[in-house]
């Protein structure tokens, strides 16, 4: 998926799971594009970030997740 190559799929997407880790999209044509910043990292357990895919980071949303074990597997 991209929303900043013209359509064309993403090279690839990284996030660095940290916090001030950064959300980047890198086109076919190797332009990297912002999609949002990583404000809390926990492994197995949080994670929670600014994601302003494709629009200014002024406008970004916090989205949080919570990650739960459902059983052994």
């Amino acid at each position: 998926m991209s929303l900043m190559g013209g359509g064309q799929p993403a090279k690839s997407l990284q996030v660095e799971p940290k916090s001030g880790g950064k959300i980047l999209e890198t086109g076919q044509d190797g332009t990297e594009h912002l999609w949002g910043t990583i404000k809390s990292f926990d492994p197995h357990d949080f994670i929670s970030m600014d994601f302003h895919m494709g629009l200014p980071p002024e406008t970004a949303s916090l989205v949080e997740v919570r990650f739960t074990i459902l059983g052994d597997d």
